[in-house]
């Protein structure tokens, strides 16, 4: 912090001056007696910010490190640096709870729209959107200034989610936003959709059947199959129940055996339909991969039924799904799971052969 006070001069009777500066800065608690010795020349509007390598290792615009080295903090409020072809610009970064993104998106006219793997834009009004990016820990990213263009009642939303400084700033955010630099990623969310409409297409095409069950919920359901509704083991469940409905309930069992039947006294589902459709173009161990996840999957619809634990965590590793994981990315990780196998279907269906015969 630095003040400045001048007084007299200027116009004459009574004329004062004043300088106010704060330097924000997030340090972890336990150091915090040795950030309160920092000064304005340490922290403050003498420093601008800017990403930066630093013996072979790449040092984000937000990092700040003591010269002592004996911690490390966020700079909440950036400086960013300007050159000969660009202005400098201050950017303010606010912090917010993912349970923020379900409730804005959720609301009558709201949208939850994906540019990259963990950048996208989120609102509760299509003229108000918010570009947000997802921190490693989960947390979600958004420039303080955007948010203070929204109409005050959504606003209070924003506010409402609003959480403490922790982990690093998120990283495509950063490269799309201030490097111009948009990741190479790509979000499930994005797929899920595009992948079942190509699937019931393909049946179509190669088998001249119509696998997929219609029904009036589809659009409701892709407008929620989306990683925020993962905030916590309920919401993770609840999200493999939407995807099991999508997949595994959509699949009509008496369509597929038309081209492979059980044996006599054995029922087969339609997870089990499918994967001994595909065994007859793909070694049936392929197919047995290919379809893991989604068994995985509709596994998980029971778990917040009180399913036993062992059976909860061999559907999660089904799904591909990190326990040890934040549950928003818990969440990514079964959408992941999920659009993969469909598109692996996708890929045997589109190399079956004309006559429905032998393998490929």
């Amino acid at each position: 912090m630095n003040s400045i006070e001048e007084v007299g001069q200027l116009g004459h009777l009574g004329y004062r001056s004043g300088f106010y500066d704060v330097g924000t800065l997030a340090i972890p608690t336990k150091k915090k007696p040795i950030a309160e010795k920092l000064g304005w020349m340490d922290v403050g509007i003498s420093h601008n910010h800017s990403g930066q390598v630093q013996q072979k290792e790449y040092i984000p615009c937000d990092l700040y490190q003591d010269y002592g080295g004996t911690f490390s903090g966020l700079h909440l409020v950036l400086d960013q640096r300007g050159n000969s072809s660009e202005q400098p610009q201050w950017e303010s970064m606010a912090l917010v709870s993912p349970t923020g993104h379900t409730e804005l998106a959720h609301r009558r006219g709201g949208f939850l729209d994906w540019y990259r793997q963990d950048t996208g834009a989120v609102g509760c009004s299509p003229s108000y959107d918010v570009h947000f990016g997802l921190n490693p820990i989960g947390l979600v990213n958004v420039y303080a200034e955007d948010i203070g263009h929204l109409p005050e009642w959504q606003q209070q939303i924003w506010a409402g989610h609003n959480v403490g400084p922790e982990g690093k700033v998120a990283e495509e955010l950063l490269a799309s936003q201030m490097k111009a630099e948009p990741a190479d990623t790509l979000a499930p969310e994005t797929f899920l959709g595009v992948g079942l409409a190509t699937l019931e297409q393909l049946f179509n095409e190669k088998l001249a059947v119509r696998v997929l069950r219609q029904h009036d919920e589809i659009p409701h359901l892709l407008s929620r199959a989306h990683r925020f509704r993962a905030t916590d083991k309920e919401g993770l469940f609840s999200l493999a129940k939407d995807l099991a409905r999508l997949t595994a309930d959509r699949l009509d069992s008496g369509a597929i055996q038309r081209f492979v039947k059980p044996p006599a006294g054995v029922k087969w589902g339609s997870l089990k339909s499918l994967e001994n459709l595909l065994a007859t173009q793909v070694n049936p161990d392929i197919a047995r991969i290919i379809m893991g996840p989604l068994v995985g999957i509709y596994e998980l619809r029971h778990a917040d039924a009180h399913l036993p634990s062992a059976e909860v965590e061999k559907a999660l590793r089904l799904a591909k799904v990190e326990q040890s994981s934040p549950y928003v990315f818990q969440g990514h990780q079964l959408l992941h799971a999920c659009v993969d196998s469909i598109h692996y279907i996708i890929e045997v269906l589109r190399k079956w052969p004309a006559s429905g015969a032998g393998m490929i």
